[in-house]
């Protein structure tokens, strides 16, 4: 009875543990794509921002 318990515990522990684990790569992927999305529109608005500034001085 009391082993079975322990195991219990112990297993809980680690589903614990692994859940923890799994978050942390969650965050890392999502950060990651996070990044890439907002790098991508910088990269748009600073395109559309100097289009606009040729433009506007004739260079276009």
């Amino acid at each position: 009875m009391v082993i079975r318990q322990i195991l219990v515990v112990e297993e809980l522990e680690v589903e614990k543990e692994v859940e923890k684990e799994v978050e942390k790569e969650v965050e890392k992927e999502v950060e990651k794509e996070v990044e890439k999305e907002v790098e991508k529109e910088v990269e748009k608005e600073v395109r559309r921002r100097l289009r606009r500034r040729m433009s506007m001085s004739g260079r276009v």
